[in-house]
């Protein structure tokens, strides 16, 4: 599971520098991957396997990213494509639609997931959802999935909760 795929700023802050993985790192860990035998599986994939007893790969890997973050257009992409493997893209979709410049974008979104990457949805605000009502629950998640769907043309089977938090 990666966050920043990309040098962190000087000023970062140590939350930033913690969740960073440098362009040349993440390659490394591609080769290694790939000298291994390792295979990249989606989560969807993986849920037909436990569900439905489909066959996996002898070494299957899920290769995610949380946030949406643009360096995962700039920096992973096109490395995991060098690579042969795919990954699964973990979005909040305010930042998308706010166009935050340091974010992926629905263009974006749409060609990696062409190109054979998964996305799932990540909330819509990267909210705590923790101690929350139904309706702040359903905007977040429901939401999120919906407006990712409406780009991919495809139903997202994946969430990742913000910062893992979550209650019953």
């Amino acid at each position: 599971m990666y966050h920043y795929l990309s040098e962190p700023p000087p000023d970062a802050d140590i939350i930033r520098r913690d969740l960073s993985v440098s362009p040349e790192q993440f390659e490394q860990h591609l080769s290694y991957l790939r000298q291994e035998g390792y295979e990249t599986i989606s989560m969807k994939q993986l849920v037909y396997a436990i569900s439905h007893n489909e066959p996996l790969p002898a070494k299957p890997i899920i290769v995610t990213f949380d946030d949406g973050y643009r360096d995962h257009y700039q920096n992973a992409f096109p490395l995991l494509l060098k690579y042969g493997y795919s990954a699964t893209f973990f979005v909040f979709t305010q930042v998308i639609d706010e166009y935050n410049v340091d974010f992926i974008t629905w263009d974006m979104v749409k060609e990696m997931h062409q190109a054979g990457m998964e996305f799932g949805s990540h909330s819509y605000r990267h909210s705590d959802l923790t101690n929350r009502d139904v309706d702040f629950l359903i905007y977040e998640i429901l939401g999120s999935k919906e407006a990712i769907e409406e780009r991919i043309g495809e139903p997202v089977r994946a969430f990742c909760y913000p910062s893992g938090r979550y209650d019953e």
